[in-house]
């Protein structure tokens, strides 16, 4: 079975990543060793301690604690003695190397920039496993891009493997094959899809891909109805209601709505002067809640969010715009 590894933000950009620790929580169920790693030790015990508290929040682990406490937390201790969190990263030189020397995938899952990214691919590149597949999770930017980090004799091994929030609930893995992904590396993307009980499909290199290529025009839409003055719950009941399971407003709280502004200005679209071209007006108020540090249910405040998120969805700091 695949030994794999998750690379988790960079701590310098105030910013850790939410994603990798919800795969990594649900490949141990499939018995393969995982390595978390991430810039510092505080970073990965956190990331520790999130993914057994999302173990402990699901259903499967109540309905065992109810009828045998010691056997639940027992499996959660088997399930998390698969998973090794080392402190390493960029600015550590060989620590990468050190860390994923002997796995046979790295996912990396770094913000949402293209200079930190193709910046952890030439490490990875140099230091890890020289026959590991690199994939990168990032949800829009360009695969080739992102591969010439790497180098050209490495651009093969790179691939994208976007896994959708939350990770450890939706089945739908979009893998991106980049012009120079090599059919070993699309491959075993895909296959790590059927392994995890993922529906892995596969897209071509474009702007947002399959998934948020459709969700740029709708997404866009939503916050146009927010400024002519409906709340973000209204817009999230009305496509719930269309038959989508999460609301704009609703998933970017969840992924994080600072995550959406980064991506919004590696395009030169954070202004109501040059949205995406065309002369289409840009929905500004789509930068306003992040730009306020308001990001989502990383810090309990957003669109939608209450400070705790056992509590009824709300909105607690919209309306003071």
């Amino acid at each position: 079975m695949l030994a794999s590894s998750f690379f988790l933000a960079r701590s310098e950009f105030s910013h850790t990543c939410c994603l990798p620790p919800r795969p990594a929580r649900l490949t141990p169920l499939f018995k393969i060793p995982v390595v978390l790693a991430d810039q510092s030790a505080e970073l990965v015990a956190g990331a520790r301690a999130r993914i057994d508290a999302t173990y402990k929040r699901s259903s499967a682990f109540k309905a065992k604690t109810a009828k045998d406490p010691a056997a639940a937390e027992a499996d959660v201790a088997a399930t998390l003695s698969l998973l090794t969190t080392v402190a390493a990263g960029t600015e550590q030189p060989g620590s990468l190397g050190a860390a994923f020397g002997e796995v046979d995938v790295v996912i990396e899952a770094v913000m949402e920039n293209m200079a930190v990214k193709k910046a952890v691919f030439k490490a990875l590149a140099a230091e890890a496993n020289p026959s590991a597949v690199l994939c990168t999770n990032t949800s829009t930017l360009s695969i080739d891009e992102i591969a010439d980090g790497a180098g050209p004799a490495n651009a093969g091994r790179v691939v994208g493997t976007h896994f959708f929030s939350p990770a450890h609930i939706m089945r739908l893995l979009e893998n991106v094959q980049g012009s120079r992904s090599s059919p070993e590396a699309v491959a075993t993307a895909m296959e790590i899809g059927k392994v995890l009980g993922k529906v892995p499909v596969l897209s071509g290199n474009c702007f947002g891909f399959i998934g948020n290529r459709m969700l740029e025009g709708y997404g866009q839409e939503a916050a146009f109805c927010v400024e002519e003055g409906a709340t973000p719950a209204e817009v999230d009941r009305a496509l719930n209601g269309f038959g989508m399971a999460m609301g704009l407003f609703a998933m970017s709280d969840l992924a994080g709505t600072d995550i959406g502004l980064l991506v919004r200005s590696q395009f030169g679209c954070t202004d109501s002067a040059s949205p995406f071209g065309n002369g289409r007006r840009y929905p500004a108020l789509l930068d306003v809640i992040p730009n306020a540090g308001l990001h989502g249910q990383k810090t309990g405040s957003g669109w939608c969010v209450k400070p705790s998120l056992a509590e009824p969805r709300g909105p607690p700091s919209f309306p003071s715009f």
